[in-house]
This record gives structure tokens, C-alpha cells and sequence, in this order.
């Protein structure tokens, strides 16, 4: 009984504390949540792939040696098959042959077969962390990663997509809250204090509208790009490599991305409720 009176007490506080916030929270602050939360999640996509902060399960493709490769082409339809011969032996006679690759938006990861990892912005370090370590690259992942990190991928649209988000949270703050005046003309008995709500101007509106937009729209394309370029970049390898090697494109990422837009678009809807609303509500005023 003694540890049920402690658990509820918590649990009844925490309640009498919510009780009184919900009186001053407004549907903006819902919408500043949902900001948050997106940028967030692209924030940790960006910094994916890097072991100093952890993040090193969030890549875009993970690239890694099969270790029985085999090929399901035809000989007919080779021109040369001593390739494959030539290919697959490299690949079986490096017994210390790097573990896995993987690809993030601003850095790679290597994971050696002791079991180390290495990771960086700088594919040159990493080549010759790679080579100190004792670990051998037979058909140079590091630099297929490197071309796709830098020739494939592409970031910058969602940097721009988080400042909209940033400004548009900033402007969804200064939005006018619930605040108390004396209402004179009240009919009720002792001048009651009445609670009121000013509408936001419609320039404001219109520019947290315009930049949820923004947002929305970078955000989707480079998600929607990176989800395509990801998947096409995998397929690609592993054909070229005739299935010595085994490309994943990664489902953490691509989860915290299309989340992320998932909220982006919800902060959107409810921008553009929050205006039509208001628009109404002037018109019944009027």
C-alpha cells in the first residue's frame, strides 16, 4: 500500500501540473512541437554516420563484401567472364577484407573485420586508417562510397528546409497569447476579468505559412532524392560487382527523413487551419 500511495502521488501531481498548463497553451505551440521534432530528426540524419556522436547506425547505404559471392548472369551473356573469375578472387583471398562501408550525408564509416570502426569526413584518412589497421579494400568500396557521398547525394536543400522550419518556429512564438484584461462592459456582477485572444497580423500568417512551404517542399525532394539515389545507388553496385558485394540502404535514415516531413506537412495543415480559422472568425466578428 505504502508503494501504491507513491506511485500515485507522482502520477497526481503531474496531472494537477498539466491541468494547469492547458490553459495556456494554444494550437501554435502544438505547431512549434511539431517543428521541433522534424528538425530534430534531419538534424540527426545529417550527423549520421559519425562515431564521435554516436550515430553511426544512421547511414544512407551500407556497402559490405558477401562473403560466398557468386554471380547469376549467364555466361552467355558475357563478353568476358574471366572477369568475374578475376573479381572473385580478390575478393576470397583477402581473408582481413574490410567488414562493411557505410554512407552518410557528410561522412563515411568503415568497419574493419577486427571489428573497428573508422569514421570521417576526410575518405583519405579513412583509406589510410584502413591500411594501418591491417585491413585490405580489393575493389575500393571507400572510394565507390566517397563518389556516392559526393556525387549522388545531395544536402543542401535540407539545411535550407531546417532555417524555414527554425524561422517559422521563431514567428509561430511571438504569436499573441492568452491574456487577461478588465472587461467594463461585462454584464457580470464586480467587473469579472474576462479572458481574450488578439488574432495574429496577416503578414505574420502569411510568411509562417509561406515558410512551412519552403520547408515542406525541400524537406520532401531531398528525402524523396536521397530514398531513390539510395535505393538506385544499391542496385547499381551490385550488379557492377556481380554480387560480391552487398548493398542496404539504410532504414534508420530513411525513417528519421520521411518522419520528418511527415511533421513538416502536419505543421503545414495546421498552419493553414489555423488561418482559415481565423479568417472566419474576423468575418463572424465583422
Amino acid at each position: 500500500m505504502l508503494i501504491s500511495g507513491f506511485m500515485i502521488s507522482p502520477l497526481k501531481a503531474f496531472g494537477e501540473v498539466i491541468s494547469i498548463l492547458i490553459p495556456f497553451i494554444g494550437f501554435h505551440h502544438v505547431l512549434v512541437v511539431f517543428n521541433v521534432v522534424s528538425i530534430i530528426l534531419w538534424s540527426i540524419l545529417l550527423a549520421g554516420c559519425t562515431l564521435g556522436n554516436g550515430l553511426k547506425n544512421v547511414y544512407l547505404l551500407s556497402l559490405a563484401y558477401d562473403s560466398e559471392p557468386h554471380s547469376q548472369v549467364a555466361e552467355s551473356l558475357l563478353s568476358n567472364p574471366q572477369l568475374i573469375k578475376l573479381l572473385s578472387g580478390q575478393v576470397q583471398d583477402s581473408n582481413d577484407t574490410i567488414r562493411e562501408i557505410r554512407v552518410g550525408y557528410v561522412s563515411l564509416c568503415a568497419v574493419s573485420s577486427s571489428g573497428g570502426s573508422f569514421c570521417g569526413d576526410s575518405t583519405e584518412g579513412l583509406v589510410r586508417q584502413v591500411r594501418s589497421s591491417g585491413s585490405s579494400d580489393p575493389l575500393n568500396l571507400l572510394e565507390l562510397a566517397h563518389s556516392v557521398r559526393t556525387e549522388v547525394v545531395f544536402y543542401p536543400l535540407l539545411i535550407i528546409a531546417m532555417i524555414s522550419l527554425a524561422l517559422s518556429t521563431y514567428l509561430l512564438l511571438t504569436l499573441p497569447g492568452w491574456h487577461e484584461v478588465d472587461d467594463s462592459y461585462s454584464q457580470v456582477s464586480e467587473q469579472e476579468l474576462a479572458e481574450k485572444k488578439p488574432f495574429p497580423s496577416d503578414k505574420k500568417q502569411h510568411s509562417i505559412f509561406g515558410l512551412l512551404t519552403v520547408a515542406s517542399c525541400l524537406g520532401f525532394a531531398t528525402v524523396f532524392w536521397q530514398h531513390i539515389s539510395s535505393a538506385g545507388s544499391a542496385a547499381i553496385i551490385e550488379n557492377m560487382s556481380y554480387n560480391m558485394v552487398k548493398a542496404h540502404v539504410g532504414t534508420l535514415a530513411m525513417a528519421l527523413g520521411w518522419v520528418g516531413v511527415f511533421f513538416t506537412l502536419l505543421s503545414l495543415v495546421g498552419v493553414v487551419l489555423m488561418i482559415l480559422s481565423i479568417r472566419v472568425m474576423k468575418q463572424l466578428a465583422d
